[in-house]
């Protein structure tokens, strides 16, 4: 119970840092979405808790756990995709990776229709584990249930991200890195704050004398700093003007 109490009050996700121009069709169901639902495990408590992951693609974390009539459940979570239709308002859940899977745990593919009030989903289960799912199982069909959105959420909690540089020439150099989608370039060690938790990419600055790795993924848990470190690597200075030769004696 302890646990599945810590994971509902560390998830975070963009309620206030949307923009406009990410995922247009899908604003309107961003947010988190509570309900419970029955399996073989029993009565099950959901948090699901969607959000857009960039201007492209919206995500979900599914996070399940017990409930005061069912406390045997054991906590855990994973990552879904998420596509609305906008114009019949129905939405389809797939499960894509596990966060803390439970053992014999299977992740779950959902459908449903949201409200017109936009206030509740309508929501069945699938029958079989999600074809995502490392651990393929088929367990019959999970049911309908309900999801609701509450109109406030307290106690969600974010996550930090520090990327060191290597190795100290390159940082001497002027080497910088930042994340996808921003424009601020940090120096080595720099700790970016309020960020939601899920899945980052990390690009490094191009500095004369030094060629950096492509990029690095990272990936932002909450209350917690994640740290990732991108290496360059030392190249040849070449003089304007001047060629060399190799012969063979």
């Amino acid at each position: 119970m302890k646990k599945m109490i810590c994971l509902l009050t560390c998830i975070f996700i963009w309620l206030f840092l949307i923009s406009p121009a990410f995922a247009k069709n899908n604003n309107e169901i961003i947010g988190f979405w509570f309900g419970t639902y029955t399996a073989n495990q029993g009565e099950t408590s959901l948090l699901i808790s969607i959000f857009n992951e960039n201007s492209q693609n919206t995500k979900a974390i599914f996070i399940f756990g017990p409930t005061y009539r069912n406390s045997s459940v054991p906590s855990g979570s994973f990552y879904m995709d998420v596509t609305y239709d906008k114009n019949t308002s129905e939405v389809e859940l797939v499960g894509i990776e596990w966060i803390d899977r439970p053992n014999n745990y299977y992740m779950l593919d959902l459908s449903g229709v949201v409200s017109p009030q936009n206030d509740n989903m309508k929501m069945t289960g699938s029958a079989y584990a999600s074809k995502n799912d490392p651990f393929p199982y088929g367990g019959g069909k999970q049911g309908d249930f309900l999801l609701i959105r509450p109109t406030v959420c307290y106690g969600l909690h974010n996550g930090e991200l520090q990327v060191f540089i290597e190795p100290e020439g390159a940082r001497n150099a002027g080497a910088q890195w930042r994340r996808e989608g921003t424009t601020t370039w940090n120096s080595s060690g720099h700790i970016e704050s309020n960020l939601p938790i899920g899945k980052y990419t990390v690009h490094f600055k191009v500095v004369p004398g030094w060629r950096p790795e492509e990029t690095i993924n990272v990936k932002v848990q909450p209350d917690t700093t994640t740290q990732a470190t991108g290496y360059y690597f030392e190249q040849a200075m070449v003089l304007p003007g001047v060629m060399l030769l190799l012969l063979d004696e």
